[in-house]
């Protein structure tokens, strides 16, 4: 034991002298700078500080990475009507550091999860489709100037979702770091709502929007926080009321403010009933027939809020569009068309019906096929399997048991989500690549799930 202290001792010190070695270099060669070069030579010093401080805790980039990924509204132009978000800059980065710790560990392996063989598929897919989809472009579909751009957009974040969850899975190490993370992201989802109800309601805030909260951002603040409260009896006080603060704020907001946007209130009731059924199959049975009994009581009242400003709205057109674009799709059934490839396609060969497809379902099968969407369900239904195998190996009335009854019902909310257009994996002919903003934290708190599984197997180790 001593003698691991010592050892640790010096790179402690080693740390901080770099640390304090960047901020000092940066204050001495940015003092005659110009501004502009000021805040490039302040930024790379900021990325230096946190690249060293993250080598040494994965879990701190993670956390830096849920809370900036919606509030930092820095992008990258590309000179198209889509630029690069700043989560999509980090993300790549967090995993290059990732692999470079894994090199000086000498530990290129990967937690042995059921999870990690549909993602590595479907990533082998992905490129075998995008190389068959340039090999055999049907020559009736005009080529456009940006396409291969599109393409490797697309590919992007079919890439860095499931390298965000790996990542999440294999260096979330302790339970007191998605501990963190967690409330982290419940605080920042109360302050995220509390600006768009006093901005939008009262208008008394500044007119400033939370980059990328619109999405399955909200209703992952709700499960997670709904999960604590029904789980974690050692739950403080002040973080009882933050669970209710948010959910309460959130659930505001989708009813009042949202309600004819059907993926911004229905994922949230997906996730509720979900993580209530896990605490008592009759809790749930009671909330589905209040929701109904209360639809019943004030059915004009339904009506006129939902259904009239969906089919205003050409939401009632919904399975036409779907049966549209599935026939693009089935071009190429088995690899699809091609990442970002099928509204060429369907420009082409069907241009008044040509719409992206509100279904991230059908969008994966235009692009990757029945592989793609077939290695996609078999993820989905592993996570599932995973957290379903967990409920029995949490301590009772602890934060896993929350999370992991929390994680189920986000399972629920992506899969009801990506059926009525809410995206998993963005698509960038509609949200574009600014849809990572808040795609991320479902495959960030998915891959939550193994590190939680990986922590509990080394406390069953040890006990």
């Amino acid at each position: 034991m001593m003698r691991d202290l010592a050892r640790s001792q010096p790179r402690s010190w080693l740390t901080w002298a770099v640390v304090i070695g960047l901020l000092g270099l940066t204050a001495l060669v940015g003092y005659r700078l110009a501004p502009q070069q000021q805040m490039l030579v302040g930024g790379l010093a900021v990325a230096g500080v946190a690249g060293v401080l993250i080598l040494r805790r994965m879990e701190i980039g993670l956390l830096g990475l849920v809370l900036t990924a919606v509030t930092v509204p820095f992008s990258i132009g590309t000179g198209t009507q889509t630029s690069i978000p700043f989560p999509v800059l980090v993300t790549p980065a967090l995993v290059g550091l990732w692999l470079v710790k894994m090199l000086r560990e000498r530990d290129l392996s990967l937690y042995p999860s059921r999870t990690t063989w549909p993602l590595l598929g479907l990533l082998v897919v992905s490129i075998i489709s995008w190389l068959a989809s340039v090999a055999f472009w049907d020559i009736r579909v005009p080529v456009a100037s940006n396409r291969l751009w599109v393409q490797l957009g697309q590919l992007s974040i079919f890439w860095l979702s499931p390298a965000l969850f790996l990542l999440a899975a294999n260096t979330i190490r302790e339970e007191r770091w998605l501990r963190y993370i967690v409330f982290a992201f419940i605080v920042l989802g109360l302050v995220a709502v509390v600006n768009a109800i006093l901005l939008h309601a009262l208008n008394l805030v500044p007119d400033y929007y939370f980059t990328g909260t619109s999405g399955l951002f909200g209703p992952w603040v709700v499960t997670l926080a709904y999960g604590q409260l029904l789980f974690n009896r050692r739950l403080h006080p002040w973080a009882k009321l933050l669970c209710v603060l948010a959910i309460a704020g959130w659930m505001y907001w989708a009813w009042f403010h949202v309600p004819n946007w059907l993926s911004g209130w229905v994922p949230f009731a997906a996730g509720l009933v979900v993580v209530t059924w896990q605490r008592s199959p009759w809790w749930a049975l009671l909330l589905l027939v209040g929701l109904f009994l209360f639809s019943s009581a004030a059915r004009d009242f339904v009506y006129q809020t939902f259904v009239v400003p969906e089919v205003v709205g050409g939401s009632a057109r919904r399975p036409e569009i779907w049966r549209a674009a599935l026939e693009v799709g089935q071009r190429s059934p088995l690899l699809g068309l091609g990442p970002g490839n099928y509204m060429y396609y369907f420009r082409a060969y069907a241009p008044r019906e040509a719409i992206v497809s509100h279904n991230n379902y059908i969008d994966v099968f235009n692009q990757f096929g029945l592989l793609g969407l077939g290695l996609l369900l078999w993820f989905m239904a592993e996570c599932g399997w995973l957290g379903w195998r967990l409920r029995s190996r949490c301590a009772r009335g602890g934060f896993a048991q929350g999370y992991v009854a929390s994680a189920l019902g986000g399972l629920a909310g992506i899969a009801v989500g990506m059926m009525l257009g809410d995206w998993f994996l963005p698509y960038v002919y509609n949200i574009g690549l600014a849809g990572f903003r808040h795609s991320l934290y479902s495959w960030l708190f998915l891959g939550g799930l193994v590190g939680l599984e990986r922590v509990l197997g080394e406390e069953h180790r040890g006990s």
